[in-house]
């Protein structure tokens, strides 16, 4: 599958001007919110930045689970020259498969480049909720389908930090385990919560796995992340964990697969 032009052309461009120009000699950090949402619920998906300084172009694709979302339309543009002509979407002028969305962007100043301050939006992406409940999509940011690049007014190739988000369905609690190709995700126990949950995971393989609490909001308010070797894996977690009686969602990821369940914390 061939990619899209890379950036290293658009880079050449502003080379020229770099002995007068200023730079950010930064690292540009892309990342997308954990939402929790309602079966047939639109919802808006926020893709922000931090540390983008003095830049002078960006690409990047963004992939996620069309069972689960089905696409909408991109709006609420963060910074200048920046169109639906950036961006490629199923059915629009530079169409993409389901699943897929790409974002190429060059500014129109390439001797200062743009500035955006840190958790601005660059840009919207609104879908419909098609999953069911307890499905989680990835909004995972690659270079499947475009490089994965940004450049500033520097002479040098810009590093970036990326964290993915997700939209996970919202529904009723695990009565089984939830089986992947990386673990089995075990129900939480005892569910309605009282004093503890204990929440077991049995990793196919070592890897670094990642259990994230979210309240009914989408905020996090839990997180674990290490390396585990294969085999069965339980952690406790004591009722101070949560701050108020109500629905909760436990996250777990690996590199490959993640899966979702809801509980409930009583009084």
């Amino acid at each position: 599958m061939r990619k899209l032009t890379s950036l290293q052309s658009w880079v050449l461009v502003v080379l020229l001007w770099s002995s007068i120009a200023s730079s950010s000699n930064g690292q540009v950090t892309l990342y997308s919110p954990h939402i929790v949402a309602d079966h047939d619920q639109t919802v808006g998906v926020d893709i922000k930045v931090a540390d983008f300084d003095n830049m002078v172009a960006a690409q990047f694709t963004i992939e996620y689970d069309s069972l689960v979302l089905d696409f909408n339309s991109v709006g609420n543009f963060g910074i200048f020259n920046i169109s639906n002509q950036n961006i490629g979407i199923p059915l629009g002028p530079f169409p993409t498969p389901k699943g897929i969305i790409t974002f190429a962007w060059i500014a129109d100043n390439l001797i200062t480049g743009q500035s955006m301050a840190d958790s601005s939006v660059l840009f919207t992406a609104t879908f419909k909720v098609i999953g069911s409940s307890g499905q989680t999509s990835p909004i995972h940011f690659s270079d499947s389908w475009t490089d994965l690049e940004f450049g500033d007014t520097s002479d040098v190739a810009i590093p970036h930090t990326l964290y993915d988000g997700s939209v996970t369905v919202s529904g009723g609690t695990a009565v089984e385990e939830i089986v992947t190709e990386d673990f089995i995700f075990y129900p939480v126990s005892p569910n309605p919560v009282a004093d503890v949950a204990e929440i077991r995971f049995q990793l196919q393989r070592a890897s670094q796995t990642t259990l994230s609490i979210y309240d009914i909001s989408g905020n996090r308010i839990y997180q674990e992340a290490k390396f585990y070797s294969s085999g069965l894996h339980a952690l406790t977690l004591p009722r101070d964990v949560f701050p108020v009686t109500g629905a909760y969602f436990a996250h777990l990821s690996t590199g490959n697969a993640q899966a979702v369940q809801k509980l409930i914390v009583a009084q």
